[in-house]
């Protein structure tokens, strides 16, 4: 059994989106799986620590079928050009990495921010004085089929 999945949903997986090598495909794009799927309640923290730490090992010692923990990426080359694009270690350092732009929003009554929780890495900070009042919300993709061998 596959410690990293289970009954749980959502699954998890990592993948590349290429440029289909022909243009059979509605939009002549391919997805790529470079990771098998797993549901964040099974790997037990967080998951940009949890793939960091299995791309390094698995780049540095590709697992064995036999191991008790199998492999995540699907190919050793996959766990050898993993990159987090959130420098997690430099704000662990208080920097701001290279390249970023770090900015605050201050709460306005009125406003409303919007923005892509996927695709920009953000936090909430703790409220030190006074009350917090927010809404959050989530828009999600009906969760998608694993094609090819994947499962």
């Amino acid at each position: 059994m596959n410690p990293y999945t289970g009954d749980i949903e959502p699954h998890c997986i990592l993948y590349i989106v290429r440029k289909s090598p022909n243009n059979d495909d509605d939009d002549g794009m391919r997805i790529e799986y470079i990771t098998v799927p797993w549901s964040i309640d099974a790997i037990g923290g967080n998951v940009a620590d949890f793939v960091q730490h299995r791309a390094k090992l698995e780049s540095i010692l590709p697992p064995k079928e036999d191991e008790s923990l199998p492999s995540l990426f699907l190919q050793s080359s996959h766990a050898q050009q993993f990159t987090l694009l959130e420098d997690r270690d430099g704000w662990s350092r208080g920097e701001i990495p290279a390249g970023t732009v770090a900015e605050d929003f201050v709460p306005t009554r009125g406003t409303l921010v919007v923005f892509d929780s996927v695709t920009l890495p953000h936090e909430v900070t703790a409220v030190i004085t006074g009350r917090r009042a927010a809404l959050a919300g989530w828009f999600h993709e009906e969760t998608q089929p694993l094609g090819g061998d994947i499962q």
